[in-house]
């Protein structure tokens, strides 16, 4: 069932995030390699307790999550994770994220994973989207190729999901060059400015301004390393921290999914705002991640702040994130938020 038969996505929000995750990702390519193989696997993923962050604000669905199969390829067992960042209206949208294929041998192929979902009147889901391959362990050190994923759950977000994959190794998928959005100054404001949060807030006129240190736990972070492909590290992660907005506390959550080689790559994700009244800000980012002096992480990219309830119902606009780890590389971060309310 071909993604471009099956998916004519019925909203137009939905084929705009879609195209630009696709225009995002796909801006990364691996080294060419010999392997050749088709893959065939039926699975059903789920979540498990403290790997699945999904947040339901009225009708929006964000958030990021770790899935666990299990299937066998050609008699062989192999584990399945997908770990993705999704954004759902009633039911129906866009993700984007990874898939790996783990085999006890130690093998190990890397797919990068977009697509989309709809819901229907019953409530049930179907789910189709696009995998590239980025590499991988063993056998499949200079893998490429390219696959395609169909699911359906049923029931709430969150439940299994059973998928079929499809994937055609050595099929060559072009040479892609890194998107070069975010080759901005604002490295120099992070190292400069982003020190800590003895000032949390600072007004402007249009918007505001809040320093904020966000704090990752190890088990809320899923980061793989794969030395083929120019050292590859992808996955996803969550982050936590408190401050102030005009003078009342926020609770800030950022999290997402990154792709990085040599330290550099892209991390689409979300920033959730919430007020101790339960008032909610929901922001759309897309940033850059990029390896500073010290080994430190550095992040930047663009928010747009696209729904709010409570007292944000009427808060909208666009803005920065700009953020830089202390110590080891994503526990913690120093992070500034900047939004021009609209």
């Amino acid at each position: 069932m071909p993604v471009s038969s099956s998916f004519a996505f019925r909203s137009g929000v939905v084929r705009n995030v879609l195209g630009l995750l696709l225009a995002f990702f796909l801006g990364w390519s691996g080294q060419a390699g010999a392997v050749h193989r088709h893959i065939s696997l039926t699975t059903t993923l789920a979540g498990l307790p403290g790997e699945v962050f999904f947040r339901a604000t009225d009708a929006w669905q964000t958030g990021y999550g770790r899935l666990l199969g299990e299937g066998v390829i050609d008699a062989e067992p192999v584990q399945i994770e997908l770990i993705a960042s999704l954004e759902y209206e009633n039911g129906t949208g866009s993700f984007t994220g990874f898939i790996t294929l783990n085999w006890l041998s130690g093998d190990a192929l890397v797919m990068r994973y977009v697509g989309g979902a709809i819901r229907n009147s019953a409530g049930d889901t179907t789910v189709a989207g696009d995998l590239a391959v980025l590499g991988g362990r063993g056998a499949y050190t200079r893998a490429t190729g390219q696959g395609h994923v169909d699911g359906f759950r049923s029931g709430q977000l969150g439940g299994p999901v059973r998928y079929d994959i499809e994937i055609d190794l050595g099929r060559d998928r072009g040479a892609g060059q890194r998107d070069e959005r975010f080759t901005t100054d604002a490295r120099e404001a992070i190292g400069l400015e982003a020190r800590g949060v003895a000032s949390p807030e600072r007004r402007r006129s249009s918007g505001v301004s809040l320093d904020v240190e966000l704090i990752g736990l190890p088990e809320q972070q899923f980061f793989r390393d794969i030395a083929s492909g120019g050292g590859l590290r992808y996955g996803g992660g969550r982050w936590l921290g408190t401050t102030l907005w005009r003078g009342q506390p926020v609770q800030v959550e950022l999290l997402g999914v990154a792709e990085t080689r040599q330290g550099e790559g892209p991390f689409t994700g979300f920033v959730h705002l919430q007020r101790p009244d339960g008032s909610v800000l929901l922001c759309r980012y897309f940033g850059h991640v990029e390896r500073g002096a010290g080994g430190r992480m550095l992040l930047q990219g663009d928010l747009e702040a696209f729904y709010g309830t409570g007292s944000f119902a009427q808060t909208r606009g666009k803005g920065r994130l700009m953020a830089r780890s202390e110590g080891v590389a994503g526990t913690a971060l120093n992070a500034r938020i900047e939004l021009k309310f609209q």
